[in-house]
């Protein structure tokens, strides 16, 4: 009895002993969230997917036939104005 008496009254025990109980906490905490609170990884959207989304809030469908060949006029002429310029 006295052996073990002297050897708990060390203070490098009283250290192990607290990282013990400590270790034993987070394992404990660390094993509830892995199996208990465990949610389903979300799949994140490919670079691709967020930029189509991000351009559809932006861009809106044009309705009206005169304002879209007004358009398609507006590009022919920049297409032919890079064909130039590459030129």
């Amino acid at each position: 009895m006295k052996v073990l008496a002297s050897i708990i009254n060390q203070p490098w025990f009283i250290l192990i002993l607290i990282i013990i109980i400590f270790g034993v906490i987070a394992a404990g905490v660390f094993l509830f969230r892995k199996y208990f609170l465990h949610k389903g990884k979300e799949e994140k959207p490919s670079d691709e997917e967020i930029a189509e989304e991000e351009l559809n809030r932006y861009l809106v469908d044009v309705d009206d036939e005169n304002q879209q060949k007004e358009f398609d006029k507006i590009n022919e002429k920049n297409d032919k104005d890079n064909e130039s310029k590459s030129e």
